[in-house]
């Protein structure tokens, strides 16, 4: 995967989403990026954008999670067929990016106000442009950042 530039401001958005090995509901995490620069210049599309499928998370995002959040783990993905960090229930199973960003209904990619209302977010204290290996996408319309 390509490295890009994320630029400030930042946001941490939570959201919920079931487990699909053992049901319990869970508070699910991504990162928001206001600007993000690659070797082209920049994304064809205006953000602000999602951080997905991170394969390299910098410390400095990583302390910005709470402390009750589910961990990010670092964990091999059979639909991305590459390694990434990715939220985990308490069960220890992981939910992938792509049922959470791509899946309509999923956790960030909300079809109805009410899924949308589910998201919060909030500004990071980091004024600072970070480089890392991650994808992206749209973040929904409607969505408070």
């Amino acid at each position: 995967m390509d490295r890009i530039t994320i630029h400030p401001p930042f946001l941490l958005a939570e959201s919920q989403e079931d487990c699909w090995k053992c049901g319990q509901s869970c508070a699910v995490y991504a990162f928001i990026a206001n600007e993000i620069t690659d070797d082209e210049g920049g994304p064809a599309f205006e953000g602000p954008y999602f951080l997905r499928n991170i394969e390299d998370l910098p410390e400095i995002l990583a302390r910005s999670l709470p402390s009750t959040a589910a961990l990010l783990a670092k964990v091999h993905s059979h639909t991305a067929g590459f390694a990434y960090h990715a939220n985990a229930c308490k069960c220890g199973a992981n939910f992938g990016d792509h049922y959470l960003f791509s899946k309509p209904g999923g956790a960030f990619f909300p079809l109805e106000p009410e899924e949308l209302a589910k998201i919060r977010t909030v500004p990071l204290d980091l004024s600072e442009s970070l480089e890392v290996a991650t994808s992206y996408g749209s973040v929904p319309t409607g969505l408070a950042v």
